[in-house]
């Protein structure tokens, strides 16, 4: 059966299902006992589900920081416009120049406050798709571990590779 998998494709171990059936009969054979490959299939799939689980650990990171830079950019722009304000009110006499100069802080602040909605509804939009595809990914590995209890297990089981006489 192992060599069946490389006719049909060149390296199972790049596939998941495939992969998995190779390590489990590559185990058989090892062993010699079909009982214990559903323990090998069980923990090949406690292996992909921790793969998973690690190859979303960097857009995580990302998704995290994409509001924190936002913030930042909120803090940033409040302290400019707040000195800014702070100068104008300290220098000018003229409410006229008062107004010119208020309305520079107000289009400071409306950018500062632009930048935080703008990292959020980013964050959220780019969390929706991650946990989009997660649940895609997870869908295909129970998928996985369902094909391999129904075709891989329950055949071997049926099958007579091990004799209880040592024959």
């Amino acid at each position: 059966m192992s060599d069946r998998l490389y006719e049909i494709v060149d390296e199972p171990r790049h596939f998941v299902l495939f992969n998995r059936i190779s390590v489990a009969i590559s185990n058989l054979r090892n062993l010699g006992r079909a009982s214990d490959v559903d323990e090998i299939l069980r923990s090949q799939a406690e292996l992909d589900e921790a793969s998973l689980d690690t190859s979303y650990s960097l857009v995580g990171g990302f998704v995290w920081a994409i509001p924190v830079l936002g913030f930042i950019g909120t803090v940033l722009g409040l302290s400019s416009a707040i000195g800014g304000f702070g100068g104008v009110l300290k220098d000018a006499a003229d409410m006229e120049v008062m107004k010119t100069e208020l309305q520079k802080v107000m289009g400071g602040l409306s950018t500062a406050f632009e930048t935080t909605l703008e990292a959020l509804v980013a964050a959220l939009f780019i969390q929706l798709i991650v946990t989009f595809l997660r649940k895609s990914e997870q869908e295909f590995l129970e998928s996985c571990t369902d094909y391999c209890s129904r075709n891989v297990v329950n055949r071997l089981r049926i099958m007579p590779f091990q004799s209880d006489t040592g024959d």
